[in-house]
């Protein structure tokens, strides 16, 4: 296997349905580098995958500027104060003994039943500061803040220009699921831990986690990938990044990368 980095320009040649060589600019200097491989694979992030796809995929563009919709991150932001007045202590013993982010979420059932978004209230970790939670809670408070899971929008996407370029925003159908999800959940908080005071806007922003635009599909159309990763257009092209997601989820994506690369991998050499 090789791997390169630092790569300033890819250029491809193409031949009865597959790469045949790649040409890579590397570094300042511009050395250029050919690539031949039985197998090659994009793995250029949520932003450059879909632009590296769109240019292997030889089509031509119906608009002057090409654009490919669905683009996704997982927006964030402060959604209100929890004034904890019961369970100090295992709230406490949470915040201490735990990992740096502490996750409040609705079960799958009720999420598949409703519609809701994967989305998710997370509570910072207090893993370095110097008292207990219970010496400093009074009259104070702890931020709740929301990671959301943000569905395909086909008005946020990236023009494939050269570089490309992302159009993205919080579209109003997003902010009511979000309201959706917290009508259920912070009451749920609310009678664990005591009051929750909900901001009355939730000013958020992007969470620099891009996914979509070249999402994999059992039967793909357009952009869209195939379930393995392969290229429609080519037999020996995949993708393996968070532009293949069909949904950005509302965690971080790298584990989920690491799976899909570890899935292509098995096909390739079981066992």
């Amino acid at each position: 296997m090789q791997v390169f980095t630092d790569v300033e320009r890819l250029d491809f040649e193409l031949s009865q349905g597959e790469v045949k060589r790649a040409f890579a600019k590397v570094g300042n200097d511009g050395e250029c580098i050919e690539i031949s491989a039985s197998r090659h694979v994009i793995t250029a992030g949520g932003i450059a995958s879909p632009y590296l796809i769109h240019r292997l995929s030889g089509r031509k563009s119906e608009t002057p500027k090409p654009f490919l919709g669905g683009y996704m991150d997982h927006p964030k932001g402060p959604i209100g104060r929890l004034m904890p007045t019961r369970h100090i202590d295992d709230l406490d013993y949470m915040l201490v003994s735990r990992d740096d982010i502490h996750v409040f979420a609705l079960p799958e059932a009720e999420l598949l039943e409703s519609g809701i978004g994967n989305h998710s209230v997370f509570v910072w970790g207090e893993t370095r500061r110097d008292q207990s939670l219970r010496s400093r809670i009074c009259g104070r408070w702890l931020q709740l803040n929301i990671n959301c899971e943000q569905f395909p929008d086909p008005a946020n996407g990236i023009s494939l220009d050269d570089p490309p370029e992302v159009r993205w925003r919080i579209s109003s159908a997003t902010r009511r699921d979000i309201d959706a999800f917290l009508d259920r959940i912070l009451p749920r908080i609310s009678a664990l831990f005591g009051p929750v005071k909900r901001a009355d806007w939730v000013a958020m922003t992007g969470a620099s986690h891009p996914a979509g635009c070249t999402p994999l599909s059992a039967s793909p159309l357009g952009a869209e990938l195939h379930a393995d990763g392969q290229l429609p257009t080519l037999a020996n092209a995949f993708c393996v990044s968070s532009s293949g997601f069909p949904f950005a989820g509302s965690a971080n994506p790298t584990l989920t990368v690491v799976a899909l690369a570890e899935r292509l991998a098995q096909t390739w050499y079981p066992g």
